[in-house]
Order: C-alpha cells, then structure tokens, then sequence
C-alpha cells in the first residue's frame, strides 16, 4: 500500500514538473483553436477529466494533456476528431514482465528515467528512456517483449 500511495505520489510530481515546463514554454506559443469535433470526441472518449491542456502535435493533429485516474496522459486526434494515439505513464511494475526480464538482463546498469505505453490503433507499445553516463536510449517493445526500436540520445 505504501509503495502504491510513493508511487502516486511521485507520478503526480513528475507530471507537475512537467506542466510546469510545458507551461513556460505555451506562454510564448498562441492559444490553439480546438475544433469542435475535436473537443466532443474528446468529451466522450475521456467523460470524467475536468482540465484538459491542448496543443498541436503537428498540422491538422491535436494533442490533448490531462491526467486520469491520478495517471499523466495524452491523447492525438485528427481534425474530424479520430483518435490517432493515446499515451500513458506507468510504472515499471506495470511492464509486463518479459519486458521487465529484458530490462533486468541487458540495462542492468541502466536507470530508468521514463515508461510510457502507447496505443495506436489498438497496438500497443511500451516506450522506455533508460540512462547511463549521461547518455540516453529510448527503448521500444511489443507487449510480448521484443524490441522494436532503440534510439540513442544525449541526455540535456
């Protein structure tokens, strides 16, 4: 139980910090005209967020940044208001498992930095940033496991 409230706790942390830095960042950016279709298919796809920060992904897609269920999200929709992706952040107790194995055997001497699953058109994806030595890779599995995709970045 404590592990879980710690856990809450530090998601509602990370995503107030990244708030913040979204929102000094959208003070320079103009306010984005969200289409109605956009915002009803919204309303009806997540009924109980009360606020909601939109943004363009890029033209003709809407992003939506809201937490649900005490959980950072996002979700991208077109300009008719069809949901293209929706992004979560979880836990690395959430992983499933044979990702959890992977992680334990290759990035042992790897930190964690950020876990995210991904939907895209009932696909889904779990997105991992582990760091070492101030250099980063963003891992990218399969719910079996398998990695699809790892991209090499330095951490800023």
């Amino acid at each position: 139980m404590k592990k879980t409230i710690l856990v809450a706790l530090l998601a509602m942390f990370m995503l107030s910090v990244n708030s913040q830095e979204k929102k000094e960042t959208k003070k320079a950016e103009k306010p984005v005209n969200v289409p109605v279709a956009v915002k009803k298919a919204f309303e009806a796809k997540f009924p109980n967020v009360a606020k909601v920060e939109w943004g363009m992904e890029k033209a003709g897609q809407y992003e939506a940044e809201f937490v649900q269920n005490m959980t950072g999200m996002s979700a991208l929709f077109d300009t008719k208001g069809t949901l293209l992706e929706t992004e979560s952040k979880i836990s690395e107790t959430s992983l499933p498992q044979a990702i959890k194995s992977l992680l334990a055997k290759d990035y042992a001497t790897y930190k964690v930095e950020v876990i995210e699953k991904n939907e895209v058109k009932g696909v889904v994806k779990y997105e991992v940033v582990v760091e070492k030595d101030k250099k980063s890779l963003e891992l990218v599995f399969d719910v079996n496991g398998k990695l699809l995709k790892k991209e090499a970045g330095d951490k800023d």
